[in-house]
Order: C-alpha cells, then structure tokens, then sequence
C-alpha cells in the first residue's frame, strides 16, 4: 500500500482550461463538428433574443406607458437660434396643421443633444407640461378642457392633451383615449411571452446537443485512456496508485466534459452577448456608453484576480480528490493488513486530515 508519498504529481497541474488543452482535444471534436456548429447557431439565436427582451420592455415603456409629446416656442428664440433649432432637429418636431405649433416627443428628445435641450428648456423653447398624443381613432375630445389646459389638433387627425386634462376622467374614457396604448402593450406582452417559450426550447435543444456531444467526446477519450493504461508496464501500475488512475479516467474525465459544455459554450455565448449589448448601448446614447466603458479595466481586473483564485482553488481541489480516491482503494484493498496490524485507528485519521483537507479546498 501507499503511504504519503506518490502524490507529488498533483502539485504540478497547470491551468484547468488553457488553449493548450483545447487544441488536445480539437481531433476528438472532429468528428462531430457538424452538430458543434448547430450548437453555436443556436447560441447566437438565443442571445439575440436575450437581448431583445430588455429591448421590447424599453419599446413598451418609452412609446406606449410612458409616452410623452412636449410643446416647441419658437417665439422665445432669437431668429439665429430658431434656424439652428430648425436646421438640427427639424426632423424631429411635428407640427399643426396651420404650422403655428411645433411638438416633440420624449423619444425625440434622445436624439437631440443634452446640452441643447438643457438651453431649449432654460429658455423656454421646449415646455415643461407633459402632453399626450391620442390617435384619430379616439372619441371626440369635447368637454375636456376644464380650464387647465387646451387641446390641439394635429394634421394626421391625432390630438395632443396635457395630461392634467385626462386626470380625474372616469376610468372608462382613460380607456377609450389610450386605447391604442393598451394594443402596443399586449402585442409586446404577446412578442415578449412569444421570447421567453421560443428561448426556452432553443436552450433545451442547445443543452441536448451540446450533451450529446460532449458525451460522446469524452466516451472516445476515456476509451483511449483506458487503451492507453492497458499498454503500460506494470512498474507503472506500481508507481502510481490505482485510485489516483481512477480519478483520471472518471473525474477528470467528466471535468473535460464540463469544460466543453459550460466554459467553451459560455465563453461564446458571454462573448455575442456583450457584443449586443455594447451595440445597443452605443445606438442608444453613446455618451453614456463611453462613460459606462470606463469601468471595463476594473471588471477585467476583478475577473482576472477572481479566474486566478478559482483556478488554485480548483487545482487544489482535484488534488484532494484524487488523494481521497488513492487512500480509499489502497486502504479498502488491504484492508486485512490493516486490521492484522490494528492499524484502524491510524488510517482513520489520515483519511479524516485529507477528507478535512476536501473540505477546505471545496468551500473556498
């Protein structure tokens, strides 16, 4: 039987994942590229509906629930400032039908530049009263104003309230004037339920592809493993405990597949991910994408500090493994010299400082 020594090959493990390794495992992978490649399609489908989720809720909030218009006083403006108005945002303004009003939307609004909009504002170019636009379709406004607000008619038919007018409206009319924004919001609530059952089974056919594989895979390693273990002399089988060989053909084995699965798959996925996510971002407001990327170096930092500390906890944990594994099948196999020697008492506190070490090594 083994005592403590033999086991100084599991001081020497390097990184769990490295390129190395995957360029090892690349001829296994060979043989079933085909449905790796469907695996990875489908993990660019399902993240591009991850990412259109969070954008159908900004649709739904921005254009139907919170949906603003804001009155334009070009009078407030020098003739000079009027025409930059005019020139820059222009295509941005709607105006009424006899041209004497211009309004801008709260969508609008974010195209414009924060700073011109800060002037616009001071000045008293763009109003501070909230108006909302109702559809043509909606009954008459008659009998809405009450003193606080006036109504104004567009070209396409649609009328703009302040929204103090529609407060205090029995909920019934609050229903009839927002009738086009309770559609907006079902057909987002039915897109976005029509995402989530449409990225739940593109998960599950992404998970049973990528277990199909990976199964296979780590069946033909393990098999030339195990071919490869039948091959050596026996002074090899002397040399290194038969646990330890276990764990080789059984764990590490199965941390192969691991990898393949949630590491290279992830590594992808988090890869098209934050691609989306940063294009939305610098679509939507650069500026605040700009800022928001001064944080990247602490995140690199921090995942680069946290991969470090997992990968010694790691190494240190598949060191214990094996060792446990070692002790178990050289004590279990000669279990009769043990008791012969009335040596239990010894053996049981080896094994309860390894174990011990196990558990260390696994709640770090």
């Amino acid at each position: 039987m083994f005592g403590e020594y033999g086991y100084m090959e599991e001081g020497k493990l390097g990184k769990p994942y490295n390129f190395k390794l995957l360029k090892r495992l690349l001829p296994y992978c060979s043989p079933y590229k085909k449905t790796i490649t469907a695996a990875l399609l489908l993990t660019i489908l399902i993240t591009l509906f991850d990412l259109a989720v969070p954008y159908l809720s900004k649709i739904a909030i921005d254009r139907y629930i919170l949906s603003s218009w804001y009155r334009v006083n070009m009078e407030v403006l020098t003739g000079v400032e009027a025409d930059r108005l005019l020139k820059r945002y222009g295509y941005l303004l709607d105006k009424s039908p006899d041209g004497s009003m211009s309004f801008v939307s709260n969508q609008a609004l974010k195209k414009m530049d924060p700073g011109d909009i800060h002037v616009y504002k001071s000045r008293g170019a763009i109003g501070p009263e909230r108006l909302y636009r109702a559809g043509p379709d909606v009954p008459r406004m008659n009998g809405l104003e009450n003193g606080r607000g006036t109504a104004c008619r567009m070209a396409d038919g649609s009328v703009l309230v302040p929204y103090q007018m529609i407060e205090g409206l029995p909920d019934e009319k609050i229903m009839q004037i927002r009738a086009g924004d309770i559609r907006g919001v079902a057909l987002i609530g039915t897109l976005f339920f029509f995402f989530l059952i449409l990225t739940f089974g593109l998960n599950y056919l992404e998970f049973y592809l990528l277990e199909f594989t990976g199964q296979h895979i780590m069946q033909d390693i393990r098999l030339r493993l195990f071919r490869r273990m039948q091959s050596r002399a026996i002074s090899f089988f002397v040399r290194n405990p038969i646990g330890r060989l276990v764990t080789r053909v059984t764990n590490d084995i199965e941390n192969l597949n691991e990898m393949f699965k949630s590491v290279v798959v992830t590594l992808f996925k988090d890869f098209f991910l934050v691609t989306g996510i940063l294009a939305v971002l610098l679509c939507l407001n650069w500026r605040l994408a700009l800022l928001s990327f001064a944080l990247l170096p602490f995140i690199f930092g921090l995942t680069f500090l946290f991969s470090t500390m997992a990968r010694e906890a790691f190494r240190e944990l598949r060191a214990t493994v094996a060792r446990i594994n070692a002790f178990l099948q050289e004590r279990l196999t000669g279990m009769r010299v043990i008791q012969l020697f009335a040596r239990e008492k010894f053996q049981m506190d080896t094994f309860g400082r390894i174990n011990h070490e196990n558990y260390l090594a696994g709640i770090k």
